[in-house]
């Protein structure tokens, strides 16, 4: 990812090659570190205009759609980044979210259970799982899922906190305050 300074090179650059897809990708994926999302937008757009079947891009532009608070409209960038590379975790992860964020539960789970299909040991999948989980109402599955992701990385402090959450909701306080306690340790 490029930095704030790489801003003025990049969009010379993208002036200077407007055919060039990498070059407003490049840019795109700047502005977007940069949380300019909607300039961030534009530019994967004219990378996709010129090279539709980018998957990264498409995932990319789906992403600053997300973050601008339009995720029913990243759901088929996704999906279409999904078509043209069935194995990308990141568009099949974060089409779930779109989903979580969209509360289409039964979507979002089957999203992030074929995207740990493709990447088992993904402690930030098993989070988001854990998540939907818990808005299903599947809680022993959640807690399953946030164990899972401890298991593999006990100091993963998302994972720390959701399951304290859980264990916590069930009236399990005494086994959430030492998650909270460790979560505290690792992220004051």
């Amino acid at each position: 990812r490029q930095g704030k300074d790489a801003l003025p090179a990049l969009r010379k650059t993208a002036e200077l090659m407007p055919l060039d897809a990498e070059a407003h990708r490049n840019l795109g994926a700047a502005l977007h570190d940069q949380g300019q999302w909607a300039l961030a937008l534009e530019s994967f757009r004219r990378a996709l205009e010129l090279a539709p079947n980018d998957a990264d891009c498409l995932v990319e532009a789906a992403d600053a759609l997300r973050a601008l608070g339009r995720a029913r409209e990243a759901v088929p960038l996704y999906q279409q980044a999904l078509q043209h590379d069935p194995a990308h975790v990141e568009a099949q992860n974060n089409l779930g979210n779109a989903f979580l964020e969209l509360a289409q539960f039964t979507d979002a789970a089957a999203c992030y259970q074929l995207a740990l299909q493709l990447r088992p040991a993904d402690v930030q999948i098993l989070c988001n799982l854990g998540r939907v989980l818990v808005a299903m109402g599947r809680r022993d599955e959640a807690i399953a899922s946030y164990r899972q992701a401890l298991a593999l990385n006990p100091n993963y402090v998302e994972a720390l906190i959701n399951l304290g959450h859980v264990l916590r909701e069930l009236g399990q306080r005494r086994e959430a305050v030492p998650l909270y306690s460790q979560a505290l340790k690792l992220d004051p």
